[in-house]
C-alpha cells in the first residue's frame, strides 16, 4: 500500500465540546491527495473519546483513533505517539480545540510543491474565545519566507495548529526532550531551511480554554519558552544573534509583567540570563533597548485588548 500524501495528527484532552468541529474541519479538506487522520486522546474526564469513537465509526477506514489509558499527562507524548505512526509524505498538526478553514491544506500542499526545499509551511489564524466569538488575528502580516533569525528576533508568532511539514524532518520533532513548547519545534524546522508562511487566516485558534497550560501554569510556559531559546541556539555561531534573541525574550517578559500588574515579575528570568551570560552588561543593554523599542507595539496591543483602540487586534 502506498503512503498517503498527508498525515493529520490531532491531539485532544478534555475537548468534548470542540473535537467534533475539529475533525469535521479536516474531513472537509479537499484536493490534497490521499490523507490519513490520526486522533490521539489522552484519557479525559469528559466524553472526548466517545465523540471521536462515534465520528470514526461514521467514517470507517478514515480515522485512526488512539486512546491513551492510563493518561500520558503530556501533550508532546500524545503527539509523538501519532507522529511515529504517521505514514504521510507531509505531516500536519492540529490541537483538538482548534479547527481549520476551507482549503487550508490545499493551499499549503500547493506551496510545498512549489518550494521543494521548504521544510514546513504555516498559515495565519483567526483567534476565537472558548465559545467561538472572534477576537482577532493570530499574527501581524509576515513575508512568505520566515528565517531562523526572524523567529529568534521576534519570538513565537507561528500558530502550531497551522503547521504542515515534510515527513523527512519528523525526527527533529521526535528528538525534542520533555518538557516542551511548540516554539522549539518551529526553531528546529527553521534550522533546516526557511519556513513558508501563508498570510491568510486558514486556521482557527481557540485561546485560553480550561485545559490550556497558559491558563493552568503560565510561569511554566515562560520557562519552556526560555528553554527553547537556550537549547536551539547552542549550535549557532553568531553570539550577537544569540544575545539579541535573549534580549527580545527579556523585553517580552518585562512588558507582560507590567500588564499583569506584577512589575518585578520579569526579574526571575532576567536574573537567570544575566547570571549565565559571559557578556552580561552587553545583554542588559540589549534588553533595555529592546524594551524601549517594543514600547509602542506593546502599549498599542494593551489598549486594543482593553477596547481603548479600535481596529484589528493582532496577538503576535
Amino acid at each position: 500500500m502506498s503512503s498517503p500524501d498527508v498525515s493529520i495528527c490531532i491531539t485532544a484532552y478534555n475537548h468534548e465540546r470542540y473535537i467534533a468541529q475539529c475533525i469535521e474541519s479536516v474531513l472537509s479538506q479537499i484536493d490534497v491527495g490521499s490523507m490519513e487522520i490520526l486522533v490521539g486522546v489522552d484519557e479525559s474526564s469528559d466524553n472526548t473519546a466517545q465523540v471521536v469513537r462515534q465520528i470514526a465509526g461514521d467514517n470507517p477506514g478514515v480515522i485512526d483513533f488512539l486512546e491513551h489509558v492510563p493518561r500520558l499527562g503530556c501533550g508532546l507524548k500524545n503527539y509523538k505517539s501519532l507522529v511515529r505512526r504517521a505514514k504521510g509524505k507531509l505531516i500536519a498538526h492540529l490541537d483538538g480545540d482548534d479547527y481549520w478553514c476551507k482549503d487550508k491544506l490545499k493551499h499549503q500542499c500547493t506551496f510545498m510543491a512549489l518550494h521543494p526545499n521548504c521544510p514546513a509551511v504555516y498559515t495565519n489564524a483567526i483567534v476565537i474565545e472558548e465559545q467561538g466569538r472572534e477576537l482577532g488575528i493570530f499574527t501581524r502580516p509576515k513575508p512568505a519566507r520566515i528565517t531562523l533569525e526572524d523567529l529568534l528576533l521576534n519570538g513565537n508568532f507561528l500558530n502550531h495548529s497551522s503547521v504542515l511539514y515534510r515527513s523527512q524532518y519528523k525526527q527533529q520533532m521526535l528528538d525534542i526532550e520533555l518538557p516542551y513548547i511548540d516554539y522549539q519545534m518551529h526553531l528546529r524546522f527553521a534550522k533546516q531551511g526557511d519556513l513558508g508562511f501563508i498570510d491568510w487566516p486558514l486556521s482557527v485558534y481557540r485561546i485560553n480554554t480550561p485545559s490550556s497550560v497558559r491558563i493552568t501554569d503560565n510561569s511554566h510556559v515562560v520557562d519552556l519558552y526560555l528553554k527553547a531559546i537556550l537549547v536551539e541556539t547552542r549550535d549557532i555561531d553568531s553570539s550577537a544573534l544569540v544575545q539579541k534573541s535573549k534580549a527580545q525574550f527579556m523585553a517580552q517578559q518585562f512588558w507582560q509583567s507590567q500588564f499583569a500588574l506584577n512589575p518585578v515579575g520579569f526579574w526571575k528570568w532576567w536574573w537567570q540570563l544575566l547570571q549565565q551570560d559571559t557578556s552580561a552588561i552587553k545583554l542588559l543593554f540589549r534588553a533595555v533597548t529592546s524594551v524601549l523599542c517594543r514600547s509602542g507595539y506593546e502599549i498599542h496591543g494593551f489598549c486594543q485588548r482593553r477596547g481603548i483602540l479600535a481596529g484589528t487586534r493582532f496577538f503576535h
